[in-house]
């Protein structure tokens, strides 16, 4: 059997280590909430063959032993430097891969390197590039289906975390309209929760998309509307299509991808109620979507059995919802317990990390509740700490998890919730933030963030802004 994409080179004992560490540890982590067989079996196998993706997967092995290392405070810069080396090897050897199935596959490893090295614009280059490679492949082969889906979900990292210095391609990616309709399929009856899961990111991906083109003036509003209502059937019709699949077998509901798929499908309704824009005080009327995706964080974790050893996948899975909820949320009880799973949960998802995560919301907190402390409006320390966390506990899980798709083509539905704003004061408007735009310095692991605050006024899309620099 050949030596690990060795083409007659001799290897190191280091570059065996860094292989190795992909196939036994990163691999396995990614797959271990929406399994896929690509980490795991497809990019194993052309590494046995393709120097390029042998390198590819080295890089990545460093990173991940990079990243837990640094986590117990151990130097790295050495893992960092040989990483680099290996993700500069792979791009090199790109030219001689023979057939663009090989080559779609070598950029799912570039993506998820690039996004761990904070090389955020070459990141969005191997995704566009990715995706032309699909829109080309007419004939849809399952390895190339599986490594689509595998490119939507990566896709979804670089969507909802923003580095002003390199912003994310919209217009390059919504020009790919035929992929981008492809990737939603919703008449095709699901068969597998990876399959699920594919179509739910590609749904979330293009209502992403289509708002921030709307914004940016390249669709009229009209046009923008049509878009969003036929993203609602689509998303309604992946409901009907869900509900057959779990039919089938009762116990399919409490496995872990299950759950992921209703957060991210939790995540979609919520905008489908509140919109991409628009005052922030209008996410306080839904506690119960809000609680929802708090509480089904809270049941993927506990059947992770809270590791407190550093969690990394390659892929996206709680991270990106779970801030977007904490950050939304002005519930002081509620966006605490989102914040508090943050601080705990210990996991790094390509780009995003909870530890980050969880240190911006508490940022948002201090700023927005910075004029509410005291006089019984609800955010005293003493009082949030006496504070029952619903979303921990069992049988609001499950009551979370027995919500049937069916429920959400009511009229007016909304899920349950715990919470009230009973004897609650909600934050003024103006001292809500309504966006973060992050610059991340790598090498020293600081952000240097712009909090821009919400205007009451619907001719003002934002008042003034704080500044803060995050050591991460």
């Amino acid at each position: 059997m050949p030596l690990p994409g060795s083409s007659g080179r001799s290897l190191s004992h280091q570059d065996f280590v860094y292989f190795d560490y992909f196939r036994r540890t990163t691999a396995p982590s990614t797959d271990s909430i929406i399994p896929s067989n690509f980490w795991s079996e497809v990019l194993l196998q052309l590494a046995h063959t393709e120097p390029a993706i042998w390198h590819a997967t080295n890089a990545l092995g460093a990173l991940h032993r990079r990243w837990e290392l640094e986590s117990a405070g151990m130097e790295v810069d050495g893992l960092i430097h040989n990483a680099t080396t290996h993700y500069g090897k792979a791009l090199s050897l790109a030219k001689d891969l023979n057939s663009p199935a090989k080559i779609l596959a070598l950029s799912l490893p570039l993506i998820a390197s690039a996004n761990m090295l904070g090389f955020w614009d070459e990141s969005h280059i191997h995704i566009l590039s990715a995706f032309k490679i699909l829109a080309q492949d007419s004939g849809r082969t399952p390895d190339a289906q599986r490594m689509a889906s595998t490119l939507t979900r990566m896709d979804i990292q670089s969507l909802t975390f923003g580095d002003v210095r390199t912003p994310y391609p919209y217009a390059e990616a919504a020009a790919l309209r035929s992929i981008n309709q492809a990737m939603i399929n919703t008449d095709a009856s699901i068969k597998s929760y990876s399959q699920a899961s594919s179509t739910i990111f590609a749904l979330v991906r293009q209502v992403t998309i289509n708002y921030e083109i709307f914004f940016d003036g390249s669709i009229d509003e009209a046009t923008y509307n049509s878009m969003f209502r036929e993203l609602l059937e689509k998303t309604e019709q992946l409901e009907r299509q869900l509900a057959k699949f779990e039919a089938e077998d009762v116990r399919l509901g409490n496995e872990s991808a299950a759950i992921v798929i209703r957060i991210y499908h939790c995540w979609l309704r919520t905008v489908f109620k509140c919109t991409l824009d628009g005052l922030e005080s209008r996410f306080d009327r839904h506690l119960g979507f809000l609680q929802r995706l708090i509480t089904l964080s809270y049941a993927v974790m506990k059947q992770q059995h809270a590791p407190t050893s550093l969690q990394l996948s390659l892929e996206p899975a709680l991270v990106a919802p779970l801030f977007g909820t904490a950050n939304r949320c002005r519930h002081p009880a509620l966006r605490r317990h989102g914040l508090k799973l943050l601080k705990e949960m210990n996991r790094h998802e390509g780009m995003w990390r909870s530890d980050g995560a969880a240190l911006i919301v508490e940022e948002i907190i201090a700023i927005e509740e910075k004029g509410e402390r005291g006089g019984g409006a609800g955010y005293d320390d003493e009082m949030l700490a006496g504070c029952k966390n619903y979303c921990a506990l069992h049988a609001v899980q499950d009551e979370a998890l027995a919500v049937s798709w069916d429920a959400w083509s009511s009229e007016g539905y909304e899920p349950p919730t715990n919470y009230s704003w009973l004897e609650i004061r909600p934050i003024p408007e103006e001292r809500r933030v309504k966006a973060v735009m992050a610059a991340w310095r790598f090498e020293s692991r600081e952000m240097d963030i712009e909090f821009k605050m919400s205007s009451p006024n619907p001719e003002q899309r934002y008042g003034s802004s704080n500044y803060v620099t995050i050591k991460v």
